[in-house]
């Protein structure tokens, strides 16, 4: 690994190293990332243990990515019993409340 990336020029970067190509980024990471927050109709759900939503007395699996963090359904107006999930911008699926799951 050291020769790869310290000695050996690649063709490809220039006749360059890996690491000296390579550098810190001089964007700050914040030390705590600021809170989700969803608009006032959007329904929020927190997924649970394992990556499920509890939505009008039924679960629906998310994913185990998303547990413990805040999901926004919103009605898909051309579908009645259909939402879009979010998570923060991201639409990432879809829910039929005719159907046992999500549609994604």
């Amino acid at each position: 690994r050291m020769i790869y990336n310290q000695e050996r020029p690649h063709e490809g970067i220039g006749t360059q190293t890996p690491g000296e190509r390579c550098h810190a980024s001089p964007l700050a990471f914040p030390a705590q990332l600021p809170p989700i927050e969803y608009g006032s109709d959007d329904i929020v759900r927190k997924a649970h243990l394992g990556g499920w939503i509890s939505f009008k007395g039924r679960d629906f699996g998310v994913s185990k990515a998303l547990q413990g963090l805040p999901i926004a359904l919103r009605p898909q107006p051309q579908k009645d019993g259909c939402f879009d999930l979010f998570f923060c911008h991201q639409k990432f699926d879809s829910l039929d409340l005719a159907s046992n799951d999500t549609e994604d």
